[in-house]
């Protein structure tokens, strides 16, 4: 049920890669990020301008490099009436260590979001979204943390994402100054939002089953 596979690279790919499947497209950072971003060896460049891929699916699922499948899925597993699917649960951000870079995008990434939209209307919105039985244990996350007065972050899983084009065009129309400051770095940086920005906003829009 895939309709396209955009494989991205700089111009690396596996010996062992069929190039010539009728459904792999081979996607050169050349081909939708824009010239004055390039080089550029940080992720964060690479996935906030994904939107710009040519003949990109307003609904697309993106896997990360480090992500695989092991059992079958259905488009329901990813989404349903035409909105991605995802769990809206509530996490705290952490650190251990001053050279962990990670935190301190979240933060940057909850900053905006609290700039934006207030908690309490959000969560009053789409109630069932956020206290959904189907969350199992971390139903007990909203619960501890829908006191605090803004989003003290959101529960990240490692997998694979489902978005719609119209999120990260709406994001960048939003915060263009920030995005771009963020595509202008070579590497990444602390200053740096990424990805998850566009699965939060999604949350908080309740674009999302």
């Amino acid at each position: 049920w895939i309709r396209k596979i955009h494989f991205i690279t700089w111009g690396h790919y596996p010996e062992w890669l069929n190039l010539d499947s009728g459904k792999l497209n081979i996607v050169n950072h050349r081909d939708f990020i824009p010239e004055n971003y390039l080089p550029t060896f940080s992720s964060h460049v690479i996935e906030l301008n994904l939107h710009r891929i040519p003949d990109l699916s307003e609904n697309f699922i993106y896997f990360n490099d480090d992500v695989y499948l092991n059992k079958k899925v259905s488009p329901e597993d990813f989404f349903l009436d035409g909105k991605p699917r995802d769990s809206a649960i509530l996490g705290v951000i952490k650190n251990n260590h001053t050279e962990n870079f990670m935190p301190y995008i979240m933060l940057n990434m909850m900053a905006l979001i609290n700039m934006n939209f207030d908690n309490k209307e959000v969560i009053k919105e789409n109630k069932s979204k956020w206290f959904s039985l189907k969350y199992g244990k971390f139903l007990f996350n909203n619960i501890y943390l829908n006191p605090f007065d803004c989003f003290t972050g959101f529960r990240n899983f490692h997998g694979a994402s489902a978005f719609c084009k119209k999120t990260f065009i709406e994001v960048w129309n939003k915060f263009p100054d920030v995005l771009d400051e963020v595509c202008s770095h070579k590497f990444r940086s602390k200053s740096d939002v990424n990805q998850y920005i566009f699965r939060y906003w999604q949350l908080v829009t309740g674009n999302f089953e």
